[in-house]
Protein backbone atom coordinates (compact mmCIF):
# COMPACT_ATOMS: atom_id res chain seq x y z
CA UNK A 1 0.00 0.00 0.00
CA UNK A 2 2.32 2.39 1.03
CA UNK A 3 4.65 1.54 -2.52
CA UNK A 4 1.19 2.37 -4.64
CA UNK A 5 1.29 5.86 -2.38
CA UNK A 6 4.68 6.90 -3.52
CA UNK A 7 4.17 5.89 -7.40
CA UNK A 8 0.59 7.76 -6.52
CA UNK A 9 2.68 11.18 -5.63
CA UNK A 10 5.25 10.69 -8.43
CA UNK A 11 2.98 10.33 -11.12
CA UNK A 12 0.81 13.53 -9.68
CA UNK A 13 4.53 15.19 -9.28
CA UNK A 14 5.23 14.01 -12.84
CA UNK A 15 2.04 15.42 -14.34
CA UNK A 16 2.00 18.48 -12.47
CA UNK A 17 5.69 19.22 -13.73
CA UNK A 18 4.96 18.35 -17.76
CA UNK A 19 1.84 20.84 -17.18
CA UNK A 20 3.88 23.70 -15.86
CA UNK A 21 6.36 23.01 -19.02
CA UNK A 22 3.32 23.37 -21.77
CA UNK A 23 2.19 26.08 -19.43
CA UNK A 24 6.02 27.98 -20.03
CA UNK A 25 5.81 27.04 -23.94
CA UNK A 26 2.28 28.82 -24.50
CA UNK A 27 3.91 31.81 -22.32
CA UNK A 28 6.83 31.86 -24.19
CA UNK A 29 4.38 31.85 -27.55
CA UNK A 30 2.50 35.04 -25.99
CA UNK A 31 5.00 36.84 -25.26
CA UNK A 32 8.33 37.87 -27.45
CA UNK A 33 11.48 39.81 -26.41
CA UNK A 34 13.35 41.47 -29.00
CA UNK A 35 17.31 42.48 -28.03
CA UNK A 36 17.33 46.50 -29.43
CA UNK A 37 19.78 46.45 -32.17
CA UNK A 38 22.65 48.88 -31.76
CA UNK A 39 21.58 52.01 -33.37
CA UNK A 40 25.16 53.42 -34.56
CA UNK A 41 26.63 57.20 -33.74
CA UNK A 42 26.66 58.07 -37.61
CA UNK A 43 25.94 56.64 -40.87
CA UNK A 44 29.06 54.70 -40.82
CA UNK A 45 27.94 52.30 -38.72
CA UNK A 46 25.72 50.90 -41.71
CA UNK A 47 27.23 48.59 -44.54
CA UNK A 48 27.25 51.83 -47.21
CA UNK A 49 27.59 55.62 -46.66
CA UNK A 50 25.71 56.29 -49.73
CA UNK A 51 22.25 55.87 -48.27
CA UNK A 52 19.63 58.61 -48.15
CA UNK A 53 16.19 58.32 -46.36
CA UNK A 54 12.60 59.09 -47.34
CA UNK A 55 10.70 59.09 -44.16
CA UNK A 56 12.55 55.62 -43.15
CA UNK A 57 12.72 54.36 -46.22
CA UNK A 58 16.71 53.93 -47.19
CA UNK A 59 17.50 54.35 -50.49
CA UNK A 60 20.54 53.22 -52.53
CA UNK A 61 21.75 54.23 -55.98
CA UNK A 62 17.57 55.06 -56.43
CA UNK A 63 16.50 51.67 -55.24
CA UNK A 64 14.42 51.36 -51.27
CA UNK A 65 16.47 48.93 -49.56
CA UNK A 66 15.16 48.53 -46.53
CA UNK A 67 12.62 50.26 -44.20
CA UNK A 68 14.12 51.96 -40.86
CA UNK A 69 11.44 51.65 -37.97
CA UNK A 70 13.77 54.14 -35.94
CA UNK A 71 13.36 56.86 -38.79
CA UNK A 72 9.71 56.46 -39.68
CA UNK A 73 7.44 59.63 -38.98
CA UNK A 74 4.66 57.22 -38.25
CA UNK A 75 5.37 53.55 -37.28
CA UNK A 76 2.07 52.03 -38.50
CA UNK A 77 1.39 51.06 -41.97
CA UNK A 78 -2.16 50.06 -43.66
CA UNK A 79 -2.59 47.40 -46.32
CA UNK A 80 -3.95 49.11 -49.74
CA UNK A 81 -7.28 48.40 -50.30
CA UNK A 82 -9.59 48.74 -53.37
CA UNK A 83 -12.80 49.87 -51.47
CA UNK A 84 -14.55 49.11 -54.65
CA UNK A 85 -13.87 45.53 -54.70
CA UNK A 86 -13.54 44.29 -50.81
CA UNK A 87 -16.67 43.45 -49.06
CA UNK A 88 -18.05 44.97 -46.17
CA UNK A 89 -17.30 42.01 -44.04
CA UNK A 90 -14.07 40.73 -45.77
CA UNK A 91 -10.79 40.15 -43.32
CA UNK A 92 -8.24 41.91 -44.47
CA UNK A 93 -4.98 39.39 -43.42
CA UNK A 94 -1.68 40.83 -41.94
CA UNK A 95 -3.57 44.73 -43.35
CA UNK A 96 -1.59 46.18 -39.70
CA UNK A 97 2.13 46.26 -39.20
CA UNK A 98 3.05 48.28 -36.20
CA UNK A 99 6.78 49.18 -35.55
CA UNK A 100 7.32 49.70 -32.13
CA UNK A 101 10.88 51.16 -30.20
CA UNK A 102 11.39 47.75 -28.37
CA UNK A 103 12.15 46.34 -32.20
CA UNK A 104 8.58 44.25 -32.47
CA UNK A 105 6.83 44.71 -35.31
CA UNK A 106 3.25 43.67 -34.76
CA UNK A 107 1.31 42.53 -37.38
CA UNK A 108 -2.88 42.07 -37.21
CA UNK A 109 -5.82 41.46 -39.59
CA UNK A 110 -8.45 43.64 -40.22
CA UNK A 111 -11.87 43.98 -41.76
CA UNK A 112 -12.66 45.79 -45.39
CA UNK A 113 -15.14 48.17 -43.59
CA UNK A 114 -12.71 49.44 -41.09
CA UNK A 115 -9.33 48.77 -42.57
CA UNK A 116 -7.68 51.21 -39.90
CA UNK A 117 -8.22 49.47 -36.43
CA UNK A 118 -6.81 46.29 -36.04
CA UNK A 119 -8.36 42.61 -34.88
CA UNK A 120 -6.65 42.46 -32.02
CA UNK A 121 -7.03 38.93 -31.41
CA UNK A 122 -4.97 38.09 -34.65
CA UNK A 123 -1.97 39.64 -33.44
CA UNK A 124 1.67 38.14 -34.33
CA UNK A 125 4.80 39.27 -33.36
CA UNK A 126 8.30 39.47 -35.13
CA UNK A 127 11.55 40.77 -33.71
CA UNK A 128 13.29 42.83 -36.17
CA UNK A 129 16.66 44.37 -36.95
CA UNK A 130 18.92 46.18 -39.37
CA UNK A 131 21.69 44.40 -40.44
CA UNK A 132 24.14 44.45 -43.61
CA UNK A 133 21.76 47.41 -45.18
CA UNK A 134 18.45 45.56 -44.68
CA UNK A 135 15.98 44.70 -42.71
CA UNK A 136 15.32 41.15 -40.78
CA UNK A 137 12.18 39.73 -39.29
CA UNK A 138 12.27 36.40 -36.95
CA UNK A 139 9.23 34.99 -34.89
CA UNK A 140 9.79 32.77 -31.56
CA UNK A 141 10.79 29.61 -33.82
CA UNK A 142 12.75 30.49 -37.17
CA UNK A 143 15.97 32.08 -38.00
CA UNK A 144 16.01 36.08 -39.24
CA UNK A 145 14.95 36.27 -42.57
CA UNK A 146 15.23 39.08 -44.84
CA UNK A 147 12.47 41.79 -45.52
CA UNK A 148 12.54 42.72 -49.38
CA UNK A 149 10.67 45.73 -50.21
CA UNK A 150 10.09 48.31 -53.15
CA UNK A 151 9.07 52.19 -53.11
CA UNK A 152 6.29 52.59 -55.37
CA UNK A 153 5.75 56.23 -55.16
CA UNK A 154 4.08 59.24 -52.93
CA UNK A 155 0.67 60.49 -52.81
CA UNK A 156 -1.88 62.73 -51.08
CA UNK A 157 -4.53 60.24 -49.34
CA UNK A 158 -7.46 58.95 -46.47
CA UNK A 159 -4.73 56.26 -44.14
CA UNK A 160 -6.19 56.71 -40.73
CA UNK A 161 -9.74 57.26 -39.33
CA UNK A 162 -9.44 60.94 -38.67
CA UNK A 163 -10.13 60.51 -42.43
CA UNK A 164 -8.24 63.70 -43.41
CA UNK A 165 -5.54 63.99 -46.49
CA UNK A 166 -2.78 62.70 -45.42
CA UNK A 167 0.91 62.26 -47.65
CA UNK A 168 1.72 58.98 -48.15
CA UNK A 169 4.26 56.21 -49.65
CA UNK A 170 3.19 53.16 -51.16
CA UNK A 171 5.25 50.35 -50.07
CA UNK A 172 5.36 46.75 -51.99
CA UNK A 173 6.45 44.69 -48.49
CA UNK A 174 7.47 41.05 -48.73
CA UNK A 175 8.76 38.53 -46.18
CA UNK A 176 8.43 34.69 -45.11
CA UNK A 177 5.12 34.99 -43.24
CA UNK A 178 3.30 37.99 -45.23
CA UNK A 179 3.61 40.06 -47.84
CA UNK A 180 1.31 43.13 -50.08
CA UNK A 181 1.07 46.94 -50.93
CA UNK A 182 0.92 48.99 -47.84
CA UNK A 183 0.14 52.68 -47.29
CA UNK A 184 2.57 54.65 -44.97
CA UNK A 185 1.74 58.58 -43.57
CA UNK A 186 4.42 60.31 -43.82
CA UNK A 187 5.89 64.27 -43.98
CA UNK A 188 4.74 66.43 -45.97
CA UNK A 189 7.38 67.97 -48.27
CA UNK A 190 6.26 71.65 -48.14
Amino acid sequence: MRLQSVLFVCLLTCLGCARNADDNKSAQKATIHCAPYPEPASESGYKSKAITYLDGVAFQKGEAIYIDPHKLSYPSMYLMVDRSVAGKGDVLSDSILTFTDANVLHVSDSISATPYVEMMETEKRYCYKIENDKLWLKDLSSNWEPVTIKYLGKFRGVVAEDREDHPCMLLDIRTKWFGNIYQVMCEDDE
